[in-house]
């Protein structure tokens, strides 16, 4: 429901895809929450809907790139790179 008024910034062809394989869909939002644990990943998934498609691997490699570069980042009150 919190993507319904972003279907159209998504794309029907793009949605088919989706829906077509929703264990997929699932496991790749588990995959994204545990990637992103302090994140609301429905809202993430809202506003950027390609992190339904982007490669999940290649999304951990930047993430893992970013905490390297950032080694402080969530620690004493600073914010995190999620």
């Amino acid at each position: 429901p919190p993507l319904r008024p972003r279907l159209g910034a998504v794309g029907v062809p793009a949605l088919a895809s989706m829906c077509r394989d929703l264990p997929g869909l699932s496991r790749r939002l588990l995959d994204l929450r545990q990637m992103f644990p302090t994140c609301d990943v429905g809202a993430m998934v809202c506003v950027s809907p390609f992190l339904l498609t982007e490669d999940t691997a290649a999304m951990s490699d930047s993430l893992a790139a970013l905490r390297s570069l950032f080694p402080n980042a969530g620690r004493e009150g600073k914010p995190g790179v999620e």
